[in-house]
């Protein structure tokens, strides 16, 4: 059976063990999710990738077929040429010469082309390497964070199973009434259960206590129920970090000492 100023030391406990695992949940949940950003960005880089590469595919079969087609009218313009040498007729001469000199226009307006073509699919190619640099760097980043998330997982979750062991020991530790009042609270809210109070007023959700219930705070020997959020209230000495906190049988000790020594004062 825990005394009134256990049970307060057990609450304080349970609820720093409860923080701890939040913590160690929250830390879980942000490696998780800088995992998954990355990997967002990575399908947003791989889609980019892809696009360049299909647009760089169609520039450059777009090229091949203008320096295909320039080839196929200068072979064309060639046998023309030839042809000419042996025409008589000056009305065959004429038509044959017009036809040459569309032939030379439409392959300036071919070799036109291809120089563009030849502009556009360079510029998709430097396009196409610096998306591929960025998916390369975000996939390493991916990978350098699942075994990130790997081995800090397993480190948290071992420190998880060890921190809800301790939780259910203080928790089976607890009266009946406050274990009840605990597991209930901890179903309808995410935040803390037990909570401090400062100059009489609730440090979670700032009503004023009422006036004994202060006084039941300050004389630290047992805890005291919100009437504005129902949290428990502990005194801020209960829930203190290791390093500052002072053991409540030291601080005991040290207010019996100091009030061993007044009378003393008084009469010196």
């Amino acid at each position: 059976m825990l005394t009134l100023s256990t049970e307060l030391q057990n609450l304080a406990a349970l609820q720093a063990t409860q923080d701890r695992i939040d913590e160690a949940l929250s830390a879980l949940d942000e490696l998780k999710a800088e995992v998954q950003e990355h990997s967002a960005t990575q399908a947003e880089l791989l889609k980019k990738r892809n696009d360049v590469q299909d647009r760089f595919d169609t520039a450059q079969r777009a090229w091949q077929d203008l320096e295909s087609g320039v080839a196929s009218r200068k072979e064309e313009l060639r046998q023309w040429e030839n042809r000419m040498n042996g025409l008589s007729d000056w009305r065959e001469q004429q038509a044959l010469q017009a036809a040459i000199r569309d032939q030379k226009r439409q392959i300036e307006y071919g070799e036109r082309d291809i120089r563009e073509k030849v502009e556009q699919v360079t510029a998709l190619e430097d396009e196409y390497n610096g998306a591929q640099e960025a998916l390369e760097d975000v996939e390493r980043k991916v990978a350098d964070g699942e075994a990130a998330y790997a081995g800090q997982r397993q480190e948290i979750e071992d420190n998880l199973a060890a921190e809800y062991q301790t939780r259910d020991e203080l928790l089976a530790a607890c009266p009946a009434s406050e274990r009840r009042r605990w597991e209930n609270f901890s179903r309808r809210s995410q935040s803390k259960v037990v909570v401090t109070a400062h100059d009489g007023v609730c440090g979670h959700c700032h009503v004023s206590l009422l006036p004994m219930d202060w006084i039941e705070v300050l004389k630290k020997e047992k805890p005291v129920s919100c009437t504005g959020c129902q949290r428990i209230i502990v005194h801020e000495s209960f829930l203190q970090t290791e390093t500052d906190a002072v053991p409540v049988a030291e601080a005991s000790d040290a207010s019996a000492e100091q009030e061993a020594d007044q009378p003393q004062a008084e009469a010196g």
